[in-house]
C-alpha cells in the first residue's frame, strides 16, 4: 500500500494470494487523464509524456516515475473543461478514494471526456466482508508494463457487499458509460468503458 495511506497493523488486514497483472500498451491519441497516478505510476511508465496523472496527494505524485504531467487534484471535481480527453484510464485506485464517492467520480471522468472516448478501468475485485475482525482487504500485486515487474500491493476499506466487476459496471452504466470489454481474474478486473 503507498506511502500516504494509513497503515493498519497486520492483524486488521485480510491478505490474499499475490497475483500478476500485465498492463498491455493500448492505442490513444492526444492527452490520456490518468485518475488517481501517484505512488508507482502505471500509466505513466506505459504512457509516459502523454499522460496528465492527477492525485489528491501531492506526495503520492512525487513518488511516482518521471514522465506525465503531473496534477494533484480531487477526482471528484476535476478542474478540466468539458470533453477535454479522448481517453481516460484508473489503475487501482477506486480502493482508495471510498464507495460513498465512486459514482461521483466516474460522472467527472464522464464529463471531461470526449464522445466516442474510452476509459481503461483496472481494479481490485473483493468479495463481500466474511471475516468481522478484519478492516481491510489487501492484494500484493507484481505488475508487468513495458520492460519493468513492479513489486506492490493494494488494499481497500473491507464492505459488507462486493466491490467486484459488476459492482464498478454498474455504477459506470448507470452515470453513462457503456461497458465494451470486461474481464476479471482472481482478485483484478478490468472494464473498458466508451462514452456514447
Amino acid at each position: 500500500m503507498s506511502d500516504h495511506h494509513h497503515h493498519p497493523p497486520d492483524e486488521v488486514m485480510h491478505f490474499v494470494e499475490k497475483q500478476n497483472i500485465t498492463i498491455p500498451d493500448f492505442p490513444a491519441t492526444g492527452p490520456i487523464l490518468d485518475i488517481g497516478g501517484g505512488g508507482e505510476g502505471i500509466i505513466g511508465i506505459l504512457k509516459g509524456t502523454q499522460v496528465i496523472t492527477i492525485d489528491p496527494h501531492w506526495g503520492e505524485l512525487t513518488e511516482s516515475a518521471p514522465g506525465p504531467h503531473k496534477v494533484q487534484m480531487n477526482g471528484q471535481r476535476l478542474g478540466f473543461p468539458r470533453e477535454t480527453f479522448g481517453t481516460g484510464t484508473s489503475f487501482c485506485t477506486f480502493g482508495y478514494i471510498g464507495d460513498a464517492f465512486h459514482r461521483a467520480v466516474f460522472r467527472e471522468i464522464k464529463r471531461v471526456m470526449q464522445s466516442g472516448g474510452t476509459l481503461h478501468f483496472w481494479d481490485i475485485s473483493a468479495p463481500a466482508k466474511f471475516k468481522p475482525d478484519k478492516r481491510y482487504f489487501v492484494l500484493p500485486l507484481r505488475v508487468h508494463v513495458r520492460d519493468q515487474t513492479i513489486d506492490t500491493g493494494y488494499g481497500i476499506r473491507w464492505c459488507d457487499h462486493a466491490i467486484d466487476l459488476a459492482y464498478y459496471r454498474d455504477i459506470a452504466e448507470h452515470v453513462g458509460f457503456e461497458t465494451i470489454e470486461q474481464a476479471s481474474t482472481g482478485h483484478t478486473l478490468f472494464l473498458k468503458l466508451h462514452k456514447r
